[in-house]
């Protein structure tokens, strides 16, 4: 019944009318919910595991995260209000419920609000007998003080958090091995300030995660995606984002921050194997809803709702809902579990499962299961937003269990008007996952526990007892405990005992240089990371190791000294040295960069050290390293990457002199080999503009290599002056379809509008060469907009859909996959890929093979109609007039990372940005048509379509 449903939802009429409004009615039919008592049967769990219901409705409605305390009781958020709050005209009604289990088998039965009346709960974590909960624009602490199981106290203690997106809250509250709390800012972010350190600046939270301690102290950290955040045993934080399951915060923003100069392009690696396009295996069918929204899109009728459809119209079968990953570390689902990355995906009814494995300083990420997953549901309403290490060592799920889970932007009005969003939000369940034959569940009572027994508990094999042992004793902050401690970390079998004595020792205020350092011999180079974080750095100077991870630490941690061996140490740890620990080496070389750079002047390292020196644009770091770049054409390019940043050139540097003058004749040299050309271009783009004017034209000559020519509009392009915009426009004529697309980037800054609106007026630049975003801004700029619609019209789908119509003929004719493969590499091979071919900036092509003939054309001619968020077009205006463009693709404190065609990065320092902004559209151009004709675009299909 359900598949003829879905034919006649392709087929309806999808206006919105008020005469569709039965159609629409009819064509939405509602599933029903399943009862808690009969939700196990709708599961499909792995082999070997068994699942069971430990609380539902009444007890708990629309819960979204929760933690167990130190007796057993289960406190839970219920964001009853979701998705609308009193901005709809509607109270805030989220709540903060404690469930009891009253006969100790691990089921509740009983429970009490404890906190109610709260704005878009999201998170909780537990302190000193009461709650901190993210609730935006805040983080509060709530405590019941008279013992009537209500919080009687309600404090805010951080606020400035925004709530832009319901979905892109302050979230995921959890307690650090370091003696943090640690939270996800969500992508609303905002600038954060404390109300218990009211002198401490705001912390911008902007696309990271951040940490915090209960007397007010907090900071930013690195880390991005949504409704995410969990460690390992050894405090390496994870995250997710809404399609990309797995990825691992690698640097830390508070070590990249004591050197700004440093450009860095990434600080979170997608640990995920086969990338965020990886399929998910859900065993229930697709909501009607979806299916007719995703139809509504296809249609371009949409056009009013703010969101995209994903992987180009699929419905179902790839991550849209991946939240509250989880890194399960406990005993009852069995030893091969422990460590295993588990994700909660709620669009698709599902909890996928990942095993990490180290790789350099980082992880990969693989599928456990195949071609299935850990937990699937046959019911729609299950929702897995978030998941818990358990005291019995279980994995515990957190099932929202609503109908629909989606941001009421995303849906069409037409349909949204059909839909109940809020339907769902007085059930509820929570769910307990063990391998079959595992121990009954057993009650903790570790808030009766004195300070002998909490330090025993961090003996536990379960997570969920080292930790909630680790908060006490920092709560309490009883040094009897330090005797015990020190044994432990001396003697404990497990490596986990030991890292877990180690921080606690420091929460203390009582760890002893001896005790860390000796700790650094530890067998176990997860604790021997913790101790180089914890041991003196005096210590450090004479220490090395072979472990990647315990390498960077190091690194880190000799940004922290003057001493002159630690530019030893630096170099030692360069030799075979990946990115990551590349970029941790030159945080801390701010102090020492020149020597370094001598050291290590045929490394792959040299360029980014170069690169910093020159972005200080220090006169006696410059001078003492000008022999070094004569003899190095990888410093010398780093040297004038850093110097451009600082809007200096290597002509500032006397000692360059003969080395620009060798580039200049390079450059223009038939006889020199291609490559050696382009070196010598790409120096002339760090040289004075006098230069680069007087010899860049020359190379615009269709008889120059295309390579070579390229290169040189790529070098002019980076000059600010106007006479650019002259030599641009003098040669417009003779570039081709690439050239000019290089070209316009320099016309995007609003001061340099006026030059193209005039060129366009004298019909030596076509309007259709312009394409949508550099149109948009035009139209935008108030003082050019009525000379821009006078030349250019106003933007709007209507001009696709005509071109779409006109090649409608293209799909009646049979494609030569062969040919097909050669426009692909002519027109898609810089920013797409398929296989080993092409690079990775636009989604991969390899998952529109199962589209059909139409949508992948109208894809193609129409590249703004469905754009997924993370290929939205960025630009980049920095303060000496600079452009660049690309799609977003890291952030920091320090820098921003924008991802170009042919994957082509640029890092910019935030110090040298003036504006960024999201165009909203995708970094594909439109127009197309121009260099594609009907029967190319029959062979383009053919070969996108084929195996």
């Amino acid at each position: 019944m359900r598949v003829a449903a879905f034919l006649v939802l392709a087929l309806i009429p999808l206006a919105g009318r008020a005469q569709d409004a039965d159609v629409l009615k009819r064509a939405l039919p509602r599933l029903p919910p399943t009862a808690a008592a009969d939700g196990v049967k709708t599961f499909r769990l792995a082999k070997g595991f068994r699942i069971e219901l430990v609380a539902s409705e009444p007890h708990v409605v629309s819960p979204v995260d929760l933690a167990f305390d130190e007796d057993g009781r289960l406190w839970v958020v219920e964001m009853i209000d979701y998705p609308y709050d009193e901005r709809e005209g509607l109270p805030p009604e989220g709540r903060i419920r404690v469930l009891e289990d009253d006969d100790g088998d691990g089921r509740f039965e009983r429970s009490f609000i404890f906190a109610e009346q709260l704005r878009w709960p999201t998170g909780l974590c537990l302190w000193d007998g009461g709650v901190f909960v993210a609730s935006a624009p805040d983080i509060l602490y709530l405590k019941d003080t008279d013992g009537d199981h209500k919080a009687d106290r309600k404090e805010i203690v951080f606020t400035g958090f925004r709530r832009n997106n319901v979905q892109a809250l302050v979230s995921n509250l959890r307690w650090g091995l370091d003696n943090w709390f640690t939270g996800s800012s969500g992508q609303d972010g905002g600038q954060v300030w404390s109300l218990r350190k009211p002198d401490q600046a705001a912390v911008s939270v902007e696309g990271r995660h951040f940490r915090f301690r209960p007397t007010g102290e907090i900071e930013a950290l690195s880390g991005d995606g949504r409704y995410s955040n969990t460690s390992d045993d050894f405090g390496r934080r994870f995250c997710s984002a809404t399609s990309s399951p797995v990825r691992h915060v690698v640097l830390e923003d508070r070590y990249l921050r004591r050197n700004p100069h440093l450009p860095v392009s990434a600080v979170v690696h997608a640990a995920a194997a086969e990338g965020s396009a990886g399929p998910v295996y859900p065993a229930s069918a697709p909501e009607p809803w979806r299916v007719l929204g995703t139809a509504y899109f296809m249609s371009g009728r949409a056009e009013s709702v703010i969101g995209s459809i994903e992987r180009g119209g699929a419905v179902t079968g790839y991550f849209t809902g991946a939240t509250g990953p989880l890194i399960y570390r406990g005993t009852a689902l069995g030893e091969g579990c422990y460590g295993q990355y588990f994700i909660g995906e709620c669009g698709m009814n599902l909890v996928h499962r990942r095993t990490l494995v180290p790789v350099g300083s980082t992880f990969r990420a693989d599928r456990v299961e195949e071609e299935s997953e850990f937990l699937t549901s046959t019911d729609n309403w299950f929702r897995p937003v978030s998941l818990a290490n358990g005291p019995d060592g279980a994995l515990y799920i957190v099932d929202m269990y609503r109908e629909t889970i989606e941001h009421p932007w995303s849906i069409p009005p037409a349909l949204k008007s059909h839909l109940d969003l809020r339907s769902g939000r007085d059930r509820g369940r929570i769910w307990r996952v063990t391998a079959e034959g595992a121990p009954q569940y057993q009650r903790p009572r570790l808030g009766r526990a004195n300070t002998a027994e909490l330090v025993a508990a961090l003996e536990r094999p379960d997570a969920w007892w080292r930790e909630t042992a680790a908060r006490l004793l920092y709560e309490r902050q009883d040094k009897s405990a330090v005797g015990r401690l020190e044994r432990l970390v001396a003697d404990a079998k497990q490596p986990t005992t030991r890292a877990a004595a180690l921080w606690a020792l420091q929460g203390l205020g009582a760890l002893r240089p001896e005790v860390a350092e000796a700790a650094l011999e530890d067998t176990s180079s997860g604790v021997r990371e913790q101790a180089v974080c914890l041991a003196r750095i005096e210590t450090l100077l004479d220490f090395d190791d072979s472990d990647a991870r315990v390498r960077m630490e190091l690194a880190f941690r000799m940004g922290e000294t003057g001493d002159p061996r630690a530019t030893d140490v630096l170099a030692r740890l360069a030799k075979g040295a990946d990115v990551w620990l590349r970029t941790a080496i030159v945080s801390s070389s701010r102090t020492r960069a020149v020597d370094l750079l001598r050291r290590l002047a045929d490394d792959e390292i040299a360029s980014l050290i170069a690169i910093t020196i020159g972005a200080r644009n220090d006169e006696r770091e410059i001078a003492n390293i000008s022999e070094l770049a004569r003899d190095s054409s990888t410093i010398l390019s780093g040297l004038g990457n850093g110097l451009k940043r600082a809007n200096q050139s290597l002509a500032s540097v006397p000692a360059l002199a003969p080395v620009l003058d060798d580039a200049e004749r390079a450059a223009l040299d038939d006889s020199k080999p291609v490559a050696r050309r382009i070196e010598a271009v790409r120096v002339l783009s760090y040289g004075s503009f006098e230069a680069a004017k007087r010899r860049l034209p020359r190379l615009f000559d269709a008889r120059v290599p295309a390579p070579v020519r390229l290169a040189a509009f790529r070098s002019l392009v980076t000059f600010p002056d106007r006479e650019v915009g002259a030599l641009l426009l003098e040669h417009w004529p003779t570039l081709d379809a690439e050239a000019q697309r290089e070209s316009l980037a320099w016309f995007r800054p609003a001061d340099r509008q006026a030059l193209l609106l005039q060129a366009i007026e004298k019909e030596r630049v076509s309007p259709a060469d312009i394409g949508a975003d550099l149109r948009r801004a035009l139209l935008a700029n108030k003082s050019l907009a009525e000379r821009a619609e006078k030349l250019l019209g106003s933007a709007g789908a209507g001009d696709r859909r005509a071109v779409i119509q006109t090649y409608r003929p293209a799909l009646g004719k049979k494609g030569n996959v062969a040919a097909g493969r050669e426009v692909y590499r002519k027109n898609c091979l810089n920013c797409h890929r398929i296989g080993d071919e092409g690079h990775d900036v636009g989604p991969n092509l390899a998952s529109i093979r199962t589209k059909s003939p139409e949508e992948i054309m109208d894809q193609i001619l129409d590249p703004n109609r469905l754009v997924e968020p993370q290929y939205f077009a960025y630009q980049i205006l920095t303060t000496d007039g600079r452009t660049f463009d690309g799609v977003l693709d890291s952030a920091s404190e320090t820098t921003v990372t924008l991802r170009g065609a042919e994957g082509a990065t640029e890092t910019v320092l935030r110090a040298n940005i003036e504006r960024i902004f999201c165009s909203g559209v995708s970094l594909m151009p439109e127009g197309l048509e121009k260099t594609i004709d009907k029967k190319q675009m029959a062979d383009l299909i053919a070969f996108l379509r084929s195996p």
